[in-house]
């Protein structure tokens, strides 16, 4: 199974959503920009491993923030490890993503639709028609009760996982969830793995049977709890 990497950049965001499911993460590291030798550095070790990503989704915070936005895009598309780049944008940051030399590395992007400018939404829309799409999920709040009943789960995102400061994660959401529930990430190894070691036999078979799963918002066994579903 391909993996689809997301790769935290950058913690500012220019919005304090309460419903942000990455609120914990971005609290707990301000002012965070990731190093490009961060970036260098997961290249280099996808190219040892002989892995090409479904994709590689640049997000934070508002990726799009970041200094290297651009930059990055190239240097991963050129090195041959991802298929695609993906990101998802609050629109703050327009003039970054009307760039029309980013079309020929990312097939689609996705607009919050929660608080955009209606400037921003229509520049966007001008430069990426139908390429543009529209995130306008309902918002809840994740829970906090961990409840083995909704284990193991039924991921709609199974083959994510995440990057930030050198280390790989169970999945995108494994940071800010173990947060939720007041658990120490590192507490279990099975949830991260240094990029220097070998991630992919790592992650191979996760079983998404994790406390952290069990109140994730990508676990659709939660639909009734979260939206009476």
């Amino acid at each position: 199974m391909p993996f689809h990497m997301v790769v935290f950049v950058i913690s500012d965001c220019g919005m304090n959503c309460p419903f942000c499911n990455q609120k914990p993460w971005r609290e707990a590291h301000p002012r965070y920009e990731m190093p490009m030798s961060d970036l260098h550095l997961l290249i280099r070790r996808a190219q040892e491993l002989g892995v090409v990503f479904d994709a590689v989704e640049f997000t934070g915070g508002e990726a799009t923030l970041w200094p290297h936005f651009k930059e990055a895009s190239r240097l991963v598309m050129e090195s041959g490890i991802a298929k695609r780049m993906d990101t998802v944008t609050n629109g703050i940051a327009w003039h970054v993503l009307t760039d029309p030399d980013l079309l020929q590395w990312y097939p689609t992007i996705k607009l919050s639709t929660s608080h955009p400018h209606p400037d921003s939404h229509d520049a966007l829309r001008r430069v990426w028609g139908d390429r543009l799409l529209e995130n306008s999920m309902l918002h809840v709040r994740v829970p906090t009760e961990v409840n083995a009943d909704y284990l193991p789960a039924r991921c709609s995102i199974p083959t994510y996982v995440a990057y930030f400061d050198r280390v790989v994660y169970y999945c995108c959401c494994t940071w800010s969830t173990c947060a939720h529930i007041g658990m120490d990430v590192k507490s279990d190894p099975e949830l991260w793995c240094p990029v220097e070691d070998d991630f992919v036999a790592h992650f191979a078979n996760r079983k998404f049977d994790k406390p952290i799963c069990s109140v994730c918002l990508n676990n659709s066994r939660n639909l009734k709890r979260l939206w009476g579903i």
